[in-house]
């Protein structure tokens, strides 16, 4: 096989394959949904959670809170995508430093049908502290 033979078969690798070089779903925007946090021994409570997010590369940046107007920055803002049994998937991992919270608590998310669910761990005055997330794009 000739060089050029060799390079006219790459491109048409690399043009049949667009997953090949796939990167993460654009995550900026507003999200919204549940948050479902579990203190020690006392009972799970329901409460909600609003992010805002900019997803530039592999880092994102914004804020994320109860709603709308009580935010908090995220930190260490990173998504990457990974395969899982053959398929790409988003990953997203922050911390975040509450106001008169816990320590930082660190979240880890994952795509999921349109959604980016996954948890928080944190520990407070010795007391563990974990929280489920299911967040949805606002439109």
């Amino acid at each position: 096989m000739t060089k050029s033979h060799f390079a006219r078969l790459a491109v048409l690798v690399l043009l049949l394959s667009p997953n090949l070089f796939a990167s993460a779903e654009d995550l900026s925007g507003k999200w919204s949904g549940t948050f479902v946090i579990s203190m020690g021994e006392n009972p799970p409570r329901d409460d909600t959670a609003y992010m805002v997010a900019t997803h530039k590369g592999a880092d994102l940046t914004g804020s994320i809170g109860p709603n709308e107007n009580e935010q908090f920055p995220i930190l260490k803002g990173k998504v990457a995508t990974v395969k899982e049994s053959g398929k790409d998937v988003t990953k997203v991992s922050f911390d975040v430093q509450p106001e008169n919270g816990p320590e930082t608590a660190h979240v880890e998310l994952t795509m999921v049908d349109g959604h980016l669910k996954g948890k928080l761990t944190a520990e407070h005055e010795g007391q563990k502290i974990s929280a489920v997330l299911d967040l949805a794009r606002i439109k």
